[in-house]
């Protein structure tokens, strides 16, 4: 007889404490969150509810959820709540344990596959599984097999979880047939995926782009085969709703992947390597370098972990954190105060002490008969607190280039965008206000629409694209600086940064050239003689910059608008560099 939503309920209930204490004796979670067989209608409410699972872990708010539905389809009884409830418990104890680890191995995974984004959740999560399973039945005294194979030994699954199945026959030493039958998966692939799982059992990200680079092979291609690669059951980690720190940098996320038949540690001495001289740690890498995880590897694991952000936002999350370690340092908040002396109250001055200190004008009041130590009199000197210095922190009008010459800041690094990061986040750390632009073509603009204190709202306008024509908005200036009232700007000074190539030419084409074009030196028909961009940065007040993606060779032919300090970048490094440099002058004080 299949057991009820209730009897289920109660087995969970009554099995919880165990299953924790499996782990640890300190292990504490939520109690776990028990969900109904779906409803006529399909539909079963609860967030974060992977379809067709059997159970998850929440890792927003760490907690463990079980479908009964799903439970009773599986034909599994209240004797495998246990079971069931130990292996999610073992997601946060031991894979992956947090969210960082989660991204982490979905990445390695990702770039083991090559070609097979789709499949990355599943692969990862059966690795992590393999993972746990092996701890629970060799370490823990907690039987998995009636859970993978309730009826006996499985038939008609995918050679990739055949040989999954084959491998836990391996570690747990069950005979041939006991979870799958004879003849499904590869013997061989399997034999390697049970030593990578004994020997990167507590390092799951090197285990994972091994076990990724093993199945490759075996998976079914994309047009080949309808069935679930791996079949109804535990769907690993969900409820992820942000994106984690640490990715962004690390190369070792795209470092090139080891197939575990070449990796030493996995084969042992089968594995014939020359010995290697021992080298020094790799150095943290640097936006420069040539191997980097790119934004687009970053919206890829986002949306293998389920993360519901679009590509934008996620370049936002990768610029903001590739950039923190190059931003302006926080200001003191309680700044020094400087005291002054003031005059104080009069005292009799006594013979023997320093003959300056008489104020003669105190003594020839006090009496006009001069005796000393009576009448002599000297003024103190007292200290006056002064005022809490008042610091004005400068404002930030950023133009960034997307005009078809830039790279997508989504896709791949993009100087630009990492200038622009740089600059807009340490002028908000310094406590100015930013109103940043991304320009392309007429009328091809995103802007934050005047000066903000909203990060969020500035990376937006950051890491937007076009990748059109070349037209600097000159309209958007004019009215940010030249017009009252016009362009939501505050009293403070104001910087004026451009980051561009020699598209920055077009900041001066509402000029004439020299001398006009009828010889009489007079601006031609719609042209001034001093443009819009010079104009501005007189009322702005806060000096400009054009950071140029050029070499001087070239800066000598172009055309720029006068008073501009002009910058250039060749290299990513140059990028950095001088982005901070520049961010250090204008926006950084002393304490």
């Amino acid at each position: 007889m299949t057991p009820t939503h209730e009897d289920y309920e109660q087995g969970l209930t009554r099995a919880w404490p165990a299953a924790q204490a499996v782990w640890s004796p300190s292990t504490r979670l939520h109690a776990p969150t028990v969900h109904a067989a779906a409803g006529p209608d399909g539909v079963e409410t609860g967030e974060d509810r992977p379809g067709s699972a059997l159970a998850w872990l929440d890792l927003s708010t760490m907690s463990v959820h079980v479908d009964t539905g799903v439970m009773a389809a599986l034909g599994l009884g209240v004797q495998d709540c246990l079971a069931v409830l130990a292996h999610e418990v073992g997601h946060h104890v031991l894979a992956p344990g947090d969210m960082t680890t989660a991204a982490r191995v979905a990445a390695r995974v990702r770039h083991a596959l090559v070609d097979r984004d789709d499949l990355v959740p599943d692969v990862a999560n059966l690795w992590l599984d393999l993972v746990i399973n092996d701890e629970l039945a060799h370490r823990r005294g907690i039987d998995v097999t009636r859970v993978l194979a309730p009826h006996g030994p499985r038939q008609g699954v995918s050679t990739v979880f055949a040989t999954y199945l084959r491998c836990l026959e391996l570690l747990g030493r069950t005979p041939l047939g006991s979870l799958v039958e004879p003849g499904q998966a590869a013997e061989s692939e399997a034999r390697v995926m049970a030593r990578v799982a004994r020997v990167h059992a507590r390092r799951l990200v090197k285990g994972a782009e091994g076990f990724a680079a093993l199945v490759r092979p075996l998976l079914p291609e994309p047009r080949q085969s309808r069935a679930p690669v791996v079949p109804q059951g535990c769907r690993g980690v969900a409820g992820l709703r942000r994106l984690p720190d640490g990715l962004v940098g690390d190369a070792s996320l795209v470092a090139p992947v080891v197939h575990p038949v070449l990796d030493p540690e996995v084969m042992g001495g089968s594995v014939r390597t020359r010995p290697e001289e021992p080298r020094p740690p790799s150095p943290p890498t640097r936006p420069g370098d040539t191997q980097r995880f790119e934004p687009a590897d970053l919206y890829a694991v986002a949306r293998a972990l389920g993360v519901e952000a679009d590509e934008r936002a996620v370049a936002a999350h990768y610029y903001r954190e590739l950039a923190a370690p190059y931003l302006v340092p926080f200001r003191d908040p309680r700044p020094r105060r400087r005291s002054e002396p003031v005059p104080g109250a009069l005292e009799t001055w006594e013979l023997g002490e320093d003959l300056t200190e008489i104020d003669w004008t105190a003594t020839v009041l006090a009496s006009p008969v001069v005796v000393p130590g009576v009448t002599t009199r000297r003024r103190l000197e007292e200290e006056h607190p002064g005022g809490d210095p008042r610091r004005v922190p400068m404002d930030l009008d950023l133009y960034l280039d997307s005009s078809g010459s830039m790279p997508d800041p989504a896709h791949v690094l993009s100087p630009v965008a990492v200038a622009g990061t740089i600059l807009a986040l340490s002028a908000l750390r310094a406590g100015g206000h930013v109103q940043a632009t991304t320009w392309s073509g007429r009328d091809q603009i995103a802007t934050t629409n005047g000066f903000t204190r909203d990060a969020e709202a500035v990376m937006r306008a950051v890491v937007a694209f076009f990748g059109g024509a070349t037209s600097f908005p000159l309209p958007l200036l004019e009215r940010t600086h030249l017009r009252a009232g016009g362009g939501a700007r505050t009293t403070r000074p104001c910087h004026i940064a451009v980051v561009s190539d020699a598209g920055a030419t077009s900041m001066v084409d509402d000029v004439g050239d020299a001398g006009g074009d009828d010889g009489t030196g007079a601006a031609p028909l719609g042209h001034q003689a001093v443009g819009t961009a010079e104009r501005a940065l007189v009322a702005a007040g806060g000096g400009g910059t054009l950071l140029l993606n050029c070499h001087e060779a070239t800066l000598a032919g172009l055309r720029l608008p006068a008073g501009y300090e002009t910058v250039l970048m060749t290299t990513m490094d140059d990028v950095v560099s001088r982005s901070r440099e520049l961010s250090r002058r204008t926006w950084r004080r002393g304490g």
